[in-house]
């Protein structure tokens, strides 16, 4: 494996791990619930994630959506995210799409050359990675940004750090 794709993999690795770890606990009705008005949810920001890998899959490799068009609407950027339960899958299934979404694009990504990586992307994800290797760290610090939303969520369940 190349170090291009070694580091790539890695950030993105990371910045999972991270995720998985916050979300450690937050169950039941706390999945869904929002702490503060304008906030986010760990249901919101699960399934965000999820459909941030398969909208990348499906413009790098023009891999179909997973997600239906009410989905779509409900995790794409800029939705609003609800306390609402009723509106969203349960937490197990949305885990489960939100790590079946990213080996999938770590596949894709596994099966790039050092040359595929450093070829230009073009489109929307152009302004996140200029090409497939930016990309990936692009992509990385997105689920970062939302880890850190998971941490304030923990804060306001009492839940121990799982860090430090």
């Amino acid at each position: 494996m190349s170090a291009l794709l070694e580091t790539g993999l890695f950030v993105m690795d990371f910045a999972r791990r991270a995720t998985m770890g916050f979300l450690q606990d937050i169950e039941g009705d706390a999945f869904h619930r929002l702490f503060c008005e304008g906030g986010s949810n760990a249901g919101y920001i699960v399934g965000q994630l999820a459909y941030t890998d398969d909208m990348t899959l499906h413009m790098l490799a023009g891999k179909p959506s997973i997600f239906s068009e009410d989905q779509q609407k409900m995790f794409a950027g800029g939705a609003d995210p609800a306390a609402d339960c009723s509106r969203y899958p349960g937490r197990d299934e949305l885990i489960a799409m939100m790590v079946e979404r990213r080996e999938t694009l770590t596949a894709y990504f596994k099966g790039q050359s050092d040359e595929d990586l450093t070829t230009a992307v073009e489109g929307p994800l152009a302004q996140f990675g200029d090409t497939r290797a930016k990309l990936m760290t692009s992509i990385a610090w997105h689920e970062g940004m939302h880890a850190g939303q998971l941490t304030v969520i923990r804060r306001q369940l009492d839940l121990p750090r799982v860090f430090g």
